[in-house]
């Protein structure tokens, strides 16, 4: 937000930053939750990562467009990219939660 709002950066790039920041926080889980043998302590991490992976590979599809998109909610250009990230990880969460498997008491 602050190079957007400074203009340092074109404001593709700082949405393909968001975009690398989303998949970048879902690989340390995957190394953190991989130590255990447990094959159930690894679908969490590896589901995230696998679902910000096909997200950001649309996201970067449609780059060209997204500053596009996000200035018809607001002109300041931080804002912009902070309401990318919100819609972001909505658009996933919306996407991929008709495969999530409900979770059933023991």
């Amino acid at each position: 937000m602050s190079l957007a709002s400074h203009q340092l950066v074109t404001a593709e790039l700082t949405y393909a930053l968001v975009l690398g920041a989303n998949l970048g926080t879902a690989i340390n889980p995957v190394f953190e939750g991989t130590r255990d043998n447990n094959p159930a302590s690894r679908r969490l991490p590896l589901g995230n990562l696998g679902t910000r992976v096909i997200g950001c590979l649309f996201g970067m599809a449609l780059l060209p467009w997204i500053p596009t998109i996000m200035s018809l909610f607001t002109s300041d250009s931080a804002r912009a990219v902070a309401n990318f990230h919100t819609f972001f990880n909505l658009a996933i969460a919306v996407l991929f939660c008709r495969f999530c498997v409900p979770m059933q008491s023991c």
